[in-house]
């Protein structure tokens, strides 16, 4: 998990000077991560307990009860990164950033980049919950540490990705 976060601390430090002119973007960014990095947690935790309690097995494919729980993690994304995108505007605002994006921008970016990473963010969190069920680790020691690095590299690269492609952040 160091070497996911040193990397994506390579892929900020790569576009500091950019990210230095939309400071509101380095306000955006630690929330995005983080809560990423929650909503897989909270997969891979309910993964695990309908593996354990036998609802489900460790399969390839996710059987229905892993399915509906992957339903409503997408459904809570769409709000919590709605929410990181209005909340980050609203503070950019208060406190006078320069370089603000418009709030439509800003927001549906935001949103955007959420959707996109959360079926990595599901993806990920079904396999390792998996893999570590099936080499007898408990996965909920596991799968959590694991799944909020790689949302820390995987969040940052779609940001910065989404935000580049709408013109937010300039090219680099």
């Amino acid at each position: 998990t160091p070497i996911l976060d040193v990397l994506a601390g390579t892929l900020l430090r790569a576009r500091q000077d950019e990210l230095v002119l939309v400071p509101v973007l380095l306000m955006l960014i630690p929330p995005f991560v983080s809560q990423a990095g929650a909503l897989g947690g909270i997969f891979a935790s309910r993964t695990t307990s309908k593996l354990q309690i036998g609802v489900i097995t460790a399969r390839g494919m996710p059987e229905t009860p892993a399915l509906v729980d992957g339903s409503i993690v997408f459904v809570l994304a769409v709000t919590v990164f709605l929410l990181v995108g209005v909340i980050a505007y609203g503070l950019g605002e208060a406190t006078g950033l320069i370089g603000m994006p418009p709030f439509g921008t800003l927001v549906g970016g935001t949103l955007l980049a959420g959707l996109l990473v959360t079926p990595v963010t599901l993806v990920a969190s079904y396999y390792l919950a998996i893999g570590t069920y099936r080499f007898g680790l408990d996965p909920d020691n596991q799968s959590v540490p694991i799944i909020t690095s790689v949302m820390d590299l995987a969040g940052i690269a779609v940001v910065l990705f989404v935000m580049t492609s709408l013109g937010v952040l300039p090219h680099g």
